[in-house]
């Protein structure tokens, strides 16, 4: 942690110094650790991953002399430096793999697409989200490792088995990493922690109080031990052995009760 505190301190000096300044990428938890950092900082700074939800994503600051900038300057500015500071690319498999995958047996997923990036000597922290569809996959990167991709010395062709071609990756404006959810909903008695969990597990709310004070829960990535926590649309929550999912939206019931509605990752 001190370690990490340090990288931190690292960009905001450089941000306190008149540059804008951006981390490497961030798991969820460090993302979360990094706000804390930031907030008392003074200074204008982002998560941002490449697309809206990305889950991998960098922390930018802006220097103190943006300060007087209007709100859609402000917005300009991050935008630039996102597209700076994050580079995505396709590694795309090859056409005839993917209309007749029964011909090459075991597919390729998000950990053969990370192994195969490792294994070229890239630090994981250069590498953002890696989003995995039947055709490749889309991958976030920072600047010099897509350079190093793309350059002549071609240090990755295949992933698993299978030959991939690079090519840069437009992200499209509703761009939600390929994820696939299942719906869920249930009825609790509020928007509390517990009563969600229990409604979407369909479990009891003191099994579920319990699992929460045991440190089994996360709210938006951060362990929650308090099980009246207040859940908002929008919020990721997610529980031990069940899994995470995003809410979408509560509405009230005719007993006064609190039906949530929920995307599960799957």
């Amino acid at each position: 942690m001190e370690y990490f505190e340090s990288r931190i301190g690292d960009i905001l000096d450089k941000a306190v110094g008149g540059e804008a300044s951006a981390s490497d990428f961030l798991t969820p938890q460090e993302g979360a650790a990094a706000v804390g950092l930031a907030a008392g900082s003074g200074l204008k700074f982002r998560l941002f991953g490449g697309y809206e939800t990305a889950e991998r994503r960098k922390l930018f600051l802006l220097p103190d002399w943006t300060e007087g900038f209007s709100d859609e300057a402000i917005e300009d500015f991050f935008k630039s430096e996102y597209e700076k500071s994050i580079i995505p690319l396709f590694l795309e498999r090859d056409a005839y793999i993917t209309s007749h995958p029964g011909d090459t047996g075991r597919g390729i997923g998000h950990r053969d697409y990370l192994g195969a990036l490792i294994g070229t000597g890239i630090d994981r922290s250069r590498v953002g989200d890696i989003c995995v569809s039947n055709e490749g996959a889309a991958v976030f990167l920072s600047p010099e490792i897509a350079n190093f991709l793309l350059s002549s010395e071609m240090p990755l062709k295949t992933v698993g088995r299978e030959k991939v071609i690079i090519k840069p990756f437009a992200v499209p404006a509703d761009f939600d990493g390929w994820r696939v959810y299942e719906p869920v909903e249930g009825v609790g008695a509020s928007p509390r922690l517990d009563s969600v969990l229990s409604a979407l597990t369909k479990q009891s709310r003191e099994k579920i109080k319990a699992a929460v004070i045991r440190g089994d829960a996360e709210v938006n990535h951060i362990a929650a031990l308090k099980p009246d926590l207040e859940i908002r649309p929008g919020d990721i929550i997610s529980l031990r052995g069940w899994g995470k999912c995003r809410i979408k939206q509560f509405t009230d019931t005719r007993k006064d009760r609190a039906r949530v509605s929920a995307d599960k990752y799957v």
